[in-house]
C-alpha cells in the first residue's frame, strides 16, 4: 500500500474517497497517532489541490478546511484555502486565510499575488499594487505580475483625472 502522503492514483476522485475513508477510520481509531493525523491532513490537501486544478472550488475548499482543522497553523493549507476562496469570490475569507500565512511565508510570491488580487477586487488598488511590486522584486520572471501592475496603474491614472460627486445615496465618478 502507498504511504499516507502519496497521491492517490493521479486524480480519480473515487480513489481519493476510498483512501480518505480508510485514513479517517484509522485516525478515529487512533486519534493520538501523529503519523495518521498528518497523513489524513495531507490527503485532504492533495485532494483539494486536484479539485482546485479542476476548478471545483467549492469541493476543494471543503478539503482544505478539513486539512486546516487538523493543523490550524499550517500555512500551506491556509494559502490553498485563501486561493480557493478568491476564485469563489469570498474575498473576506480569502483575505483572512492569505493574511494569516504571512508570519510563516512573508516572501511567498503566491501569497502576495493572490492577496493583491483580493485587495484589487475589494477596491484596495494601492495596497494591491504595493504587494504586486514586492512580488515582482522577489520573482521578476512572472509576466502576470507585470500585466496586473500595468493595468492597475493605468486605471489609477484614469481615476485620478475623474471628477467625483457625492449625494446622500450615491457616489459618482
Amino acid at each position: 500500500e502507498q504511504p499516507a502522503s502519496a497521491s492517490a492514483a493521479h486524480g480519480n476522485p473515487g480513489d481519493y474517497d476510498k483512501k480518505l475513508e480508510r485514513l479517517r477510520t484509522s485516525y478515529q481509531l487512533f486519534p493520538l497517532n501523529e503519523k495518521l493525523k498528518r497523513g489524513l491532513a495531507e490527503a485532504y490537501a492533495n485532494y483539494g489541490n486536484l479539485l482546485l486544478n479542476r476548478r471545483q472550488y467549492e469541493q476543494a475548499d471543503e478539503n482544505f478546511l478539513k486539512a486546516s482543522e487538523l493543523y490550524p497553523d499550517e500555512a500551506a493549507f491556509a494559502l490553498s484555502r485563501g486561493i480557493c476562496n478568491y476564485y469563489l469570490k469570498r474575498y473576506d475569507i480569502a483575505r483572512y486565510e492569505l493574511e494569516r500565512t504571512r508570519p510563516d511565508s512573508p516572501d511567498s510570491v503566491e501569497r502576495l499575488y493572490y492577496l493583491g488580487l483580493v485587495l484589487y477586487e475589494t477596491d484596495n488598488r494601492q495596497q494591491a499594487m504595493e504587494l504586486w511590486e514586492l512580488a515582482l522584486k522577489l520573482s521578476p520572471d512572472r509576466p502576470e505580475l507585470i500585466t496586473l501592475l500595468k493595468k492597475a496603474r493605468k486605471e489609477t491614472a484614469v481615476e485620478d483625472t475623474m471628477d467625483r460627486g457625492h449625494s446622500s445615496r450615491f457616489n459618482l465618478t
